[in-house]
Order: C-alpha cells, then structure tokens, then sequence
C-alpha cells in the first residue's frame, strides 16, 4: 500500500488489496480504488467478519450501513469523475449482495460451502 498519495498515483489497483482487509478507497485522498476482481472478492472479507456460519446480524448491519455510507453512488454524484460516480454504484451493488448473501443463514451456509470446498 502507499505512504503518500498525491492523487497522480491514485486510485490504487490491486496492491491496495489483501486477504483480510478490502480497501475500498485510498486512504490519502478518498479516490476508490478500481480492483479488476472486485465482484470475486469473498463476501465475508468483503464485510469484514469471520468466515463463519455463526454471524452477529447487527454487526454485520452496523457494516453494511457504514460501508453504504461511504460508498453511495450519490456521495460521487457532484465529484466531476464519471468513473468514481460508476465504481460507486458497482461497489455498492456487490456490498449489497454480501449483506443479503450472509444475512440470511441458508444463503449464507451455501455461501460457506461454495468458498469453503474446492
């Protein structure tokens, strides 16, 4: 990940990414980060919780608003960049479909088993 930011390197592509911790914008000046892989990024890493089927619900939708929060298509709607406006409603689209995937437990054991067996 970098140090410094002087937007001429941003947004961050892949490097701003690891197994256990998505970024979702560099930290520096606030540009999301365009990952190639974004829609194979696994739901729970995605979320930030444990790869388990026993979830806390309000810890998950505590993340959920606050990553919608931050990720709202309308937050990047007066950012000039078309581009952010888009990678807004995309992430916001996957972090939705994370929430639905693991709130409900049958979904989310059928998540579990998908990325658990090879």
């Amino acid at each position: 990940m970098v140090d410094s930011c002087d937007k001429s390197s941003c947004p961050l592509k892949c490097e701003g990414l690891s197994a256990d911790r998505v970024l979702f914008a560099c930290p520096h000046c606030n540009l999301l980060v365009d990952h190639p892989c974004r829609s194979d990024i696994n739901r729970f890493d995605l979320m930030g919780v444990r790869r388990t089927f026993d979830l806390d619900p309000s810890g998950l939708k505590k993340r959920f608003k606050s990553l919608q929060t931050s990720l709202h298509p309308d937050k990047f709607a007066t950012a000039g960049d078309a581009t952010q406006k888009e990678l807004a409603e995309e992430w916001s689209a996957i972090v939705n479909d994370a929430y639905n995937k693991l709130l409900k437990p049958l979904d989310r054991a059928l998540y579990l088993l998908e990325v658990t067996l090879p």
